[in-house]
């Protein structure tokens, strides 16, 4: 056989052949060290020692079972005290999958199972304490009854006593949430452990990869080998945790992520580095093409020229091809910093970031992703009161911050906590540090916001006019019944923001009139209302007040005309 012999490191084109499994006494065991995960496939890296071979001794390596999912095209090997001179790839069918994988499995479904059953006790015994509680609640209104029938009531030991069992009620309603919802989160696990089982129970064979490797040995005595490969179906995403304050001026942010790998092989035990950059996306760029202009001719029995369009068309030469993109969010991540362990230590690779996670994880082969943490920190917060009264009746709360740590954040999905209380989703930005940006914590009961049209009529041209005048009004009118994040007299800001209609014709006119409270002319909103006709209003209402917007927009249209709004 005819060998080329190459550098330490290098990258093969391997043939693929289907083969039987190798002798025994060329496995070589090799144990996965390291994974660099981006957002759609991953680099994975095994390590295996060499035994202790003579100067120039050639000798030929398999390295078995690797998983099927590896790229071909993107191979690398590279040995320490030796050459690598000949690769080969060989596909091979194990005849069962392995006993560790399923016994591992088996174990954690029946710890899952301990878990839900004393979850379930937990629960039983909360709403135990809730049906006392309610009987209570009866008796307590049964004995008031008795006293005001009597002409003896006790209306301060009643309120004592309803409000301790309101209290407690509370308390017990919102632990028999929680714990409902720990329960459907273990029920959910326990099922796809279920899958996992009965999809390995019902393999005959999995089909695996192995590497036959010819190396020439340096003589060196401690002698390695290390494999690089890409994966497909693998990945991860940011995902964020943001709990804040009672009053809103402090929120903790939680930054983790979700990392799924469906590769046939665990990562167990291994060092997790969280990558930004884009290798589907290649090297290379585009190279400019040319394109053509005519003159459309009529149809004519000669059809020649068309058809010679058509023919340049098909040879490419009408623009760029459209490619195929990844999320183009990681581009703006730069010079990444995490302050300390135990949150991910940040390489910057100039065209991209690292995240290495200060811990080592396990990740397993599955459908769902297995969640880690990348850091923590705490923000410190401005609060505001936000509507949009023509879309929404809703007064939202949310806080100004500056991101002042050593890392970017990606975009992602926060779950957003107020205190205790679970509120919902919100989606989080690309946010540099030093940047201001936006945390969205949920809705004020608190504050009551109602949208009333007080006009709507027709105004006909002046004398020598020619436009009539389309005159809409508005009332928006917020109640202030307390909010968390209020000043210290219990009063609050709220921004009002309204839409004016954009003109798409230069015959038409719009015009805020008559508006009471004037909008706001801060710097902020300046934009918004020259590009877009955003009006914002910074409305402040007393504690236990009320206030008002009266607004009137004014539309003026060329006489005869009809207009539309959209």
């Amino acid at each position: 056989m005819f060998r080329l012999k190459l550098l330490s490191t290098a990258c093969f084109m391997c043939a693929t052949a289907l083969a039987g499994p190798a002798a025994a006494q060329d496995a070589l065991a090799s144990t996965i060290t390291e994974v660099s995960v981006y957002g759609s496939s991953a680099l994975v890296h095994r390590a295996a020692p060499l035994p202790a071979m003579q100067p120039g001794e050639e000798r030929t390596f398999v390295l078995q079972g690797l998983t099927r999912a590896l790229d071909r095209e993107n191979l690398r090997l590279s040995c320490q005290g030796g050459d690598v001179v000949s690769v080969e790839i060989k596909d091979r069918y194990a005849e069962s999958p392995p006993d560790e994988r399923l016994g591992m499995l088996r174990e954690a479904l029946k710890e899952l199972q301990r878990e839900r059953a004393g979850l379930q006790d937990e629960s039983q015994v909360i709403e135990a304490l809730g049906r006392h509680l309610d009987r209570l609640l009866k008796q307590e209104e049964a004995a008031h009854g008795r006293e005001v029938g009597s002409g003896r009531p006790n209306p301060e030991a009643w309120a004592a006593n309803y409000e301790f069992i309101a209290t407690r009620l509370g308390e017990n309603r919102r632990q028999a949430r929680a714990k409902a919802w720990e329960i459907e989160d273990v029920d959910r696990r326990i099922r796809d452990l279920e899958l996992d089982l009965g999809r390995i129970g019902q393999t005959s064979g999995i089909h695996v990869v192995d590497v036959e490797v010819v190396v020439v040995s340096h003589g060196s005595e401690q002698s390695s080998l290390g494999v690089d490969y890409i994966v497909g179906s693998a990945g991860w995403r940011p995902k964020y945790d943001l709990r804040a304050a009672k009053d809103a001026r402090a929120v903790e942010l939680v930054y983790r992520a979700d990392i799924w790998q469906q590769t046939g092989e665990d990562w167990s035990d291994v060092a997790v580095l969280l990558s930004t950059a884009r290798p589907k996306l290649g090297a290379q760029g585009p190279e400019p093409q040319p394109s053509w202009v005519d003159i459309v001719e009529p149809p004519s029995k000669y059809g020649g020229r068309v058809e010679a369009r058509k023919q340049l068309r098909s040879l490419g030469y009408s623009g760029i091809p459209e490619e195929e993109y990844e999320d183009a969010a990681a581009d703006s991540v730069r010079g990444l910093k995490v302050t300390a362990r135990p949150f991910a230590a940040v390489e910057n690779e100039g065209l991209s970031a690292r995240f290495r996670l200060a811990r080592r994880e396990t990740i397993e082969s599955r459908d769902q992703p297995t969640t880690v943490l990348v850091g923590r920190t705490s923000l410190g917060a401005e609060p505001e009161h936000v509507c949009v009264p023509a879309l929404d009746k809703t007064v939202w709360l949310r806080g100004r911050a500056t991101n002042d740590s050593e890392w970017t954040l990606l975009p992602g999905r926060a779950a957003v906590f107020f205190g205790a209380d679970f509120l919902g989703h919100a989606t989080l930005d690309a946010v540099q540090p030093g940047a201001e940006f936006t945390l969205h914590l949920g809705a004020v009961s608190g504050l009551v916001l109602e949208r009333t049209q007080i006009e709507d009529r027709r105004k006909g041209p002046g004398f020598l006019g020619n436009k009539e005048t389309s005159i809409n009004g508005y009332r928006i009118h917020i109640e202030n019944n307390g909010s968390p994040a209020a000043a210290e007299d219990g009063s609050v800001t709220v921004l009002v923001r309204e839409v004016l209609p954009r003109p798409t014709d230069d015959r038409l006119d719009v015009d805020l009139a008559e508006a009471q409270p004037t909008p706001s002319e801060d710097e902020r909103w300046r934009q918004d209302a020259e590009e877009k006709g955003i009006q914002t209003w910074a409305l402040p209402v007393p504690a236990a007040g009320s206030a008002d917007i009266v607004y009137q927009v004014r539309i003026a249209y060329p006489r005869g005309e009809q207009i539309r709004l959209r």
